[in-house]
């Protein structure tokens, strides 16, 4: 199973949940799980176009990924997907 690593900010909209595990194969049916599952979570990670956030990266295993557009690519079994909310400071 594919398992999805949720950033602490965003726990609070899976039930505390920090490891979610999913038989998804791609990171379109990752992110379409999320949502009926914790359909809370939805507009932290997405915008009113339907499109990732900018603040957030995907990372399948250790390698960024580019989601929007690519939301197709197909997993292999057990990888660790992460989503790291980028912070900016000044």
């Amino acid at each position: 199973m594919t398992k999805i690593k949720i950033p602490a900010p965003l726990r609070k909209y899976t039930n505390e949940e920090s490891v979610i595990s999913t038989k998804a194969q791609n990171l379109f049916g990752i992110f379409e799980y999320l949502v009926f599952k914790y359909p809370q979570i939805k507009t932290h990670l997405f915008n009113e176009k339907a499109e990732l956030h900018a603040f957030l990266r995907i990372f399948v295993g250790d390698k960024p990924n580019e989601v929007n557009g690519k939301e197709d690519v197909l997993l292999e079994k057990d990888h660790l997907i992460r989503i790291i909310p980028v912070i900016k400071g000044g």
